[in-house]
């Protein structure tokens, strides 16, 4: 990246300004609205490195205040199925078309969305093995593609009404996900000193805007957020479809 490439960068500040309300809010969707997004200024890598650098810290007040109140029971599964799985999605990155990923990943999640969105009923009974499993393929989309929260957010809304609770336990899912797609990435020597600088640029916006939205998040009624949740993976789901047919 250069100082002088003033269109990528106002794009990039866009896309970490919208990223990092979403986050705030809802716990998730940062890497849905960064990710393609910076891809389109600076490239696939760039994206995924500099969204784990930007994330780590500004999400850190709101896990101290979730990680005492979270379900270990759901999470701590997903989070040790989505470190095992995690590497295999980035060996996925590096070496299969990335549109093929993005449609078959976009048409699971738009089948099981509409259907929620149709019967409005929590379709999920959890269990160990099905946290791990889900926590697997979260964290093979998120090595492949950086967006490993469609899967463990339906999984966490489908087994629980409680707003707050999903909220706090999607934050903490992906948070921990995102620190071992960080230490992957350094494995894989993925770092240069452009998303350092990138970075530095974008942090305070980010960080601003997941404030902004966390305030707001505190005045939203829970089945509210629930809707909203499910037209934003709707709307994710139909846009890495739409993509991935683009390519081709």
């Amino acid at each position: 990246m250069q100082s002088v490439d003033v269109l990528p960068l106002l794009i990039s500040i866009f896309a970490a300004s919208l990223a990092g309300f979403s986050r705030g809010f809802s716990g998730f969707g940062a890497a849905m609205i960064y990710v393609p997004l910076v891809t389109i200024a600076y490239g696939p890598i760039t994206a995924l490195v500099t969204l784990f650098l930007i994330d780590i810290l500004p999400s850190l007040p709101i896990i101290y205040r979730s990680v005492h109140q979270f379900d270990r029971s759901l999470v701590l599964p997903m989070s040790l199925g989505a470190c095992i799985a995690s590497p295999i999605g980035i060996i996925i990155l590096l070496a299969v078309d990335r549109s093929i990923v993005q449609l078959s990943i976009g048409v699971f999640i738009i089948i099981l969305v509409v259907r929620m969105i149709m019967k409005y009923e929590f379709i999920f009974v959890a269990n160990t093995l099905r946290s791990f499993v889900v926590g697997s393929i979260s964290g093979m989309i998120g090595g492949a593609l950086g967006l490993y929260g469609p899967p463990a957010v339906l999984y966490l809304l489908g087994v629980t009404e409680n707003a707050k609770q999903a909220r706090k336990n999607i934050f903490v899912f992906l948070t921990v996900e995102s620190v071992f797609l960080g230490f992957y990435y350094y494995f894989y020597d993925m770092y240069e000193k452009d998303h350092l600088l990138l970075s530095a640029y974008l942090i305070p916006f980010y960080a601003f805007f997941i404030w902004f939205g966390a305030r707001q998040f505190v005045q939203i009624d829970k089945e509210l957020y629930r809707k909203i949740m499910m037209y934003m993976l709707l709307i994710i789901s139909s846009v890495l479809i739409l993509t991935a047919l683009g390519r081709n």
